[in-house]
């Protein structure tokens, strides 16, 4: 028994130093926050700059021997102007644990499972969310514990999401939609959230990604049963004819986009704003599955493939 008992506790130990210790958010102790914030409002300000000082002060030596490959990918949408110059503190993590021995920490409320290989046994993890005007993203600054110094050892970008809204939330949002009875608006976010996981980062995943997809194969199958496109709108004049529905990001929302074709010249605007107030009052009666009461797309396009803008309209309700 003495024998089982002393493996049962070498194993035990073992184990116990293996497993990552993981601290997030609130929980990390309150001066190792305000040291790395510190140290991530700095390297933020080196990403908007391109200051190659703070780089220097902040990152590990590796880390800034390989500094225009370590960086590229975040700095450059921002010199771009795709990103504004600001961020948010998304998620935190305070980790220890056995050094190059990928972790993978869950989290549960915002749906998705952060990965990585740590360079220090304490790593400290920012992940700081920035955003375009119609898309979300973080990015990853993971610094590693060096002789009680911290020094910034990864730096990476991973799409979150649309505005305001994770791929966790738009599934959310479709469930609702579809128990509310707006087929096709459940059907919109469903498909933005499969649109989504696709943008899936090697340190990101999606603990719902086969539930995603296969909730939007279900409802993509209903509404083709359902809605038979193309819809020709024959009680119209000029006979434009529905090609489909899909999410449409429009500043700060994600909404349904009805795409159709017209034949009237992109030149006579005044036609196709008269085609385009009957094509809404048509589409009214043909699509039981929307709520009108909220903010659509409708696009006028000049082949049946959905080619060749003609007449945009965006029919913007006040939240």
């Amino acid at each position: 028994m003495k024998k089982i008992a002393l493996l049962l506790l070498t194993f035990s130990a073992l184990y116990s130093c293996s497993s990552p210790v993981v601290e997030t958010d609130e929980k990390i102790d309150a001066k190792l926050r305000n040291t790395l914030k510190t140290k991530t409002d700095s390297v933020f300000e080196a990403v908007t700059t391109s200051n190659q000082k703070i780089y220097k002060a902040v990152a590990s030596d590796d880390f800034f021997k390989h500094l225009q490959a370590s960086i590229r990918n975040v700095v450059m949408p921002f010199r771009n102007g795709f990103f504004k110059p600001e961020f948010t503190v998304y998620k935190q993590y305070h980790v220890t644990t056995t050094r190059g021995e990928k972790i993978d920490i869950p989290s549960d409320k915002e749906g998705f499972t952060f990965s990585y290989v740590p360079d220090q046994t304490e790593t400290y993890v920012s992940l700081l969310k920035v955003s375009s005007h119609q898309f979300d993203y973080l990015i990853a600054l993971i610094y590693g514990n060096d002789n009680n110094q911290w020094k910034l050892y990864q730096m990476d970008l991973m799409f979150l999401g649309n505005f305001n809204q994770t791929v966790q939330n738009m599934y959310d949002t479709a469930k609702k939609k579809e128990a509310d009875g707006y087929l096709l608006d459940a059907y919109v976010f469903a498909s933005a959230a499969n649109d989504c996981v696709r943008e899936e980062h090697q340190n990101l995943s999606w603990n719902n990604k086969a539930a995603i997809e296969d909730y939007y194969k279900a409802l993509d199958e209903q509404v083709n049963e359902t809605y038979k496109f193309p819809i020709a709108l024959n009680s119209i004049i000029s006979k434009p004819t529905l090609l489909e529905i899909k999410a449409q990001v429009i500043y700060p929302e994600t909404v349904p986009a009805i795409f159709y074709h017209t034949s009237i010249s992109k030149e006579d605007t005044i036609a196709l704003k008269r085609e385009n107030v009957a094509i809404r009052a048509e589409v009214r009666k043909i699509f039981k599955g929307l709520n009108f009461n909220k903010s659509m797309v409708y696009r006028g396009r000049e082949n049946l493939d959905g080619s060749g803008v003609v007449y945009d309209y965006i029919d913007k309700k006040e939240k």
